[in-house]
């Protein structure tokens, strides 16, 4: 957790404050590196605005005021650029500068293209209610593209989502580092029914891991996979804390029914609830048949979107 702590720091805090603190200072010396550097910086953070994930920094909420720094910045610096547009031969350093700036502009500005592309939502939508009960919960994975949703790459998962819950200031956990279970303001959050349909399975034998130390061999964990009948469809709720379910294989359960809690079991490195929706010929839920893309509230809920179950009662 330290490590990803740092890391998130580094990308999400370090780098963007450099950005700005160079064309703060204004180390350009003419209009085109200062257009050149503003739209690399912009390009970084974009892209890390879509696609980081938010809910592994302390403060979630720094990336609105670094957008506006950003920006107020940049418009005040660029009158204060020294020279104007001069045309003569350019030397190789600057073409090796210009060069990977061009790069990284490129490279950021695709990778903003694939998140907003990811936000979209998919037709052949279902609508169900949210599955946890309480205040501010974010999206860890979620969306229709793999840089913002790493489940697309498993049929059955494609439009699945992670989940976690925040505190009024967007830290998913107590503490900077967590290093426990209960650090996290998820841990045995109450899990309830999206639909309402028939208990077809009820897996309730796992402990919950530490963190990081995920179960590769019980990837779901304990959970529960309901059969709803007006959707013809599978839904899957996994990463549940053992001894908490409240119903068993055959129940026929209502929407928003209380189901178990939150836990770490199965393949995760930290409290949080998955959930998917899928058709399945073979009954394997986890990776044979066709994803289903899910809307709460009619909304598609994508990487770093925030939810309070208030706005489903």
């Amino acid at each position: 957790m330290t490590v990803i702590f740092f890391i998130a720091v580094f990308a999400y805090a370090i780098i963007p404050l450099y950005l700005i603190y160079r064309i703060y200072k204004n180390f350009s010396t003419s209009y085109i590196d200062f257009l050149a550097t503003c739209l690399c910086s912009f390009s970084y953070l974009l892209a890390v605005s879509l696609i980081g994930n938010w809910s592994l920094f302390p403060f979630s909420y720094l990336k609105y005021p670094l957008l506006i720094a950003f920006f107020f910045v940049s418009y005040k610096n660029f009158k204060n650029v020294k020279r104007k547009w001069i045309l003569k031969p350019i030397k190789l350093k600057k073409i090796g500068k210009y060069s990977l700036l061009f790069f990284l502009f490129s490279l950021y500005s695709y990778q903003s293209f694939q998140a907003c592309l990811g936000f979209i939502s998919p037709k052949n939508t279902i609508e169900l209610a949210f599955p946890l009960q309480g205040k501010n919960f974010c999206v860890i994975h979620g969306g229709a593209h793999e840089i913002i949703n790493h489940h697309q790459n498993v049929c059955a998962q494609k439009y699945a989502l992670d989940i976690t819950k925040t505190d009024w200031l967007g830290r998913r956990a107590k503490a900077w580092v967590p290093k426990l279970l209960d650090d996290f303001f998820v841990y045995e959050s109450q899990v309830v029914s999206p639909c309402n349909g028939k208990i077809i399975k009820a897996l309730d034998c796992f402990p919950d891991q530490s963190l990081l130390e995920m179960d590769c061999e019980n990837v779901c964990g304990n959970h529960i996979v309901i059969f709803s009948e007006s959707h013809q469809a599978y839904i899957v709720l996994a990463h549940l804390k053992k001894d908490t379910l409240l119903v068993k294989v055959g129940d026929e359960v209502k929407k928003e029914q209380p189901l178990a809690l939150v836990g770490n079991s199965g393949h995760s490195s930290e409290p949080h609830l998955h959930i998917h929706c899928s058709k399945s010929n073979n009954q394997d839920y986890l990776y044979d048949g066709e994803g289903i893309p899910i809307h709460f509230d009619k909304k598609f809920l994508v990487r770093n979107q925030r939810v309070s179950t208030s706005e489903h009662q």
